[in-house]
């Protein structure tokens, strides 16, 4: 099949949707990692979740895979398809 656009693949575009909406939460969630917690902040190996930072634990839950999540990756999916993409 020849590759068209974004999909070099030729295969689903869904899948090429999915993988921009999760980068794109990704870099999200790296900017406000290093807005809250510092450039040179980095999480500690090994460490459990009730050791992490609070600033770090409220970054997490936004990008959670619940309902309430504002940004997760179900919501950001949902969010498109209301806009026809």
């Amino acid at each position: 099949k020849r590759a068209s656009g974004n999909n070099a693949g030729g295969g689903d575009d869904g899948c090429w949707v999915g993988l921009h909406a999760w980068s794109a939460q990704m870099m999200f969630a790296q900017a406000m990692v290093v807005h809250s917690m510092g450039r040179e902040w980095r999480l500690p190996p090994e460490v459990s979740y009730e050791a992490l930072p609070d600033a770090y634990k409220s970054i997490l839950s936004v990008f959670a895979d619940r309902p309430d999540a504002p940004l997760s990756i179900h919501n950001i999916a949902r969010a498109g398809e209301e806009v026809g993409k």
